[in-house]
């Protein structure tokens, strides 16, 4: 009979720790922008209301749009070589944020948000796709808790750091993006921890063995 291994067992799997940052990051980046994109829209930039509710719906169509190609890219030509999907995703995030409060435009805000919600697809598709890949069935469900707390706590502090560097910079937004982009950072170092041949026959069978008392 197979036991089931405890959280504190799974903490010892290095890539689910890896996942969990790298949704830590996608999380912080997604709800910052989601949280503080309207408010900067409307003092920054010049918005009015309606025009704003408007033109944010084209970064979240482009953000459902990255997810499924990203899944689909991954299960057609890049099945063990995610991490470097990952690592190039997050990078075009992070330039695209960087030139978004630089746009002289409204119109290229909205462009570059758009580009970073698209290519935070790829890296969601990842995240949630490698585990069942990799991992025994005894540890999956354990390990996407770890990665959705990892996802929860980002989403959390993003909103209320981002206020907090607004407020303490005189109501500067770039203090906010800068966080949000050293959050992403932080997901491409976790990201580059990935093994990128890990397969069914490694670490399926290797990391999760230990956890397993038959």
């Amino acid at each position: 009979m197979v036991q089931k291994p405890s959280f504190k067992d799974v903490l010892k799997i290095p890539t689910s720790w890896q996942l969990a940052i790298m949704w830590f990051g996608v999380s912080t980046v997604v709800w910052g922008l989601i949280s503080w994109m309207p408010p900067y829209l409307v003092d920054v930039r010049g918005f009015d209301l309606m025009s704003m509710s408007m033109l944010t719906s084209i970064p979240a169509l482009a953000g459902a749009v990255g997810v499924i190609l990203g899944g689909q890219l991954i299960k057609s030509l890049l099945m063990g070589k995610e991490k470097y999907l990952a690592i190039i995703s997050f990078i075009i995030m992070i330039v695209s944020l960087y030139l978004l409060f630089n746009a002289p435009s409204v119109s290229l805000v909205i462009i570059y948000q758009s580009i970073c919600m698209f290519f935070h697809g790829p890296i969601v598709a990842t995240i949630f796709s490698l585990p069942h890949r990799i991992f025994s069935k005894n540890v999956i469900g354990s390990t996407f808790g770890m990665i959705n707390l990892g996802g929860m706590i980002g989403a959390f502090l993003a909103p209320m750091v981002m206020g907090y560097l607004i407020e303490v910079f005189n109501g500067v937004y770039a203090s906010a993006f800068f966080y949000i982009i050293a959050c992403a950072i932080l997901g491409i170092i976790a990201a580059a921890g990935l093994k990128s041949n890990s397969t069914p026959s490694n670490e399926a069978e290797q990391e999760p063995q230990n956890l397993e008392t038959v």
